[in-house]
């Protein structure tokens, strides 16, 4: 998992929520100062993007602390600046940094830098977080190969608790949630580390040879998790709280005006609420900020795709009280996942360490795994 850290601007979020969310291993970290920019690259950074002026300072500021720190100094800074005020390459001020971005930027630009600083190879199709145990020889009943971390038309995402050797091609299986059939297709390992999920290992697919009838079926399930079921939300009363009940996708022509009136406690249960594009993630935590009327704000039964982007995203819960989410949990008798509801404040007493609760398989009663690093997964939480 690499980490970003930036200074608010709001070019920069709405480009990297069109171009950079898209892949599960960036975390995006925003900061309001040059105090907490610092701050917050001391406690870990592999990449940062200052604006020329902030609140309590400037970048030029921010470059000398950074460039006289030992432990900052490798951080890779990239300035940003408006495109009518852009920098020529002889100014002082630009020789501090490693990059110079114009916002507005054109399409694929921040993609690019992030790319080509971080070492990622730059991708042609949208990424979805998908959890799809994938199988490999079919004449070996229990060759699983690992778990999906993202799926796409041209490839995967997997966490496997084995090396693939680099370019080795192979058949992988694996049955999409609605289809009765199983999808073969033919790939080939494209990426393999274990940084990301350490000690589980990060292999990328990319899918070679794909049979027709293969094609439209991942293609049809990869429109459904664009599309969903429609976005609708339910209002309803607990005593002096508003209860409100999110279904579906979040999209662009969503509606979230008549919410934005009410007052009070709100508790906003996503337990049936599928996620968002990534282009709507800055839409949905300008929404949330705009609640100047509501005295606080809850999440509860928060389903698994929205704790993971938390964890890289933690605006997305910035000034919100997360009582209850789902976590990854498989049966390490009989192989089944089994996720499950975890309370915040019984699972996880103050000034405890987070550790993932037990839980117990109801079809066996083996003991049950938890399916993610708890570092990782459970980052939304750190206070």
């Amino acid at each position: 998992m690499k980490t970003i850290v930036a200074s608010h601007n709001p070019h920069l979020i709405r480009l990297f929520d069109e171009e950079i969310f898209r892949r599960s291993d960036v975390r995006l970290v925003t900061v309001r100062s040059s105090r907490d920019l610092i701050e917050r690259m001391r406690h870990g950074a592999d990449l940062c993007f200052v604006d020329r002026d902030l609140p309590d300072g400037d970048a030029a500021s921010v470059a000398s602390l950074v460039h006289s720190d030992r432990a900052l100094s490798s951080i890779p800074l990239v300035l940003l600046v408006d495109a009518d005020h852009a920098p020529h390459q002889d100014d002082d001020r630009s020789q501090s940094f490693d990059e110079v971005i114009a916002l507005p930027a054109p399409p694929g630009t921040v993609e690019f830098l992030v790319a080509r600083l971080l070492g990622f190879g730059l991708r042609k199709e949208e990424r979805f977080l998908a959890r799809v145990r994938v199988f490999g020889r079919p004449d070996k009943p229990g060759d699983h190969l690992g778990t999906t971390v993202d799926l796409s038309e041209g490839g995967m995402l997997l966490k496997s608790s084995r090396p693939l050797p680099l370019g080795t091609e192979l058949e992988v299986r694996f049955t999409l949630p609605g289809l009765s059939s199983e999808l073969r297709i033919a790939c080939r390992v494209l990426r393999v580390d274990q940084v990301s999920y350490h000690p589980s290992y990060a292999v990328a697919l990319e899918f070679e040879s794909i049979d027709r009838a293969v094609k439209r079926a991942l293609e049809n399930y990869l429109r459904g998790a664009i599309a969903g079921r429609p976005f609708e939300w339910q209002l309803s009363r607990d005593g002096d709280r508003h209860i409100v009940s999110l279904f579906g996708y979040l999209r662009s022509i969503s509606d979230l005006g008549p919410l934005s009136v009410l007052r009070g406690d709100l508790v906003f249960n996503l337990r049936a609420f599928h996620g968002f594009r990534s282009d709507n993630v800055q839409r949905w935590i300008e929404f949330v900020r705009s609640l100047e009327h509501a005295r606080t704000l809850s999440l509860v039964e928060c389903p698994i795709p929205f704790v993971q982007l938390a964890g890289r995203i933690p605006a997305l819960v910035e000034g919100q009280e997360v009582i209850s989410f789902y976590a990854p949990y498989t049966c390490e008798r009989c192989h089944l996942e089994s996720p499950q509801l975890i309370t915040v404040k019984e699972a996880f007493p103050e000034g405890e360490p987070l550790l993932p609760p037990r839980f117990f398989c109801s079809v066996c009663e083996g003991s049950l795994l938890f399916d993610d690093l708890p570092e990782q997964y459970l980052a939304f939480l750190d206070r």
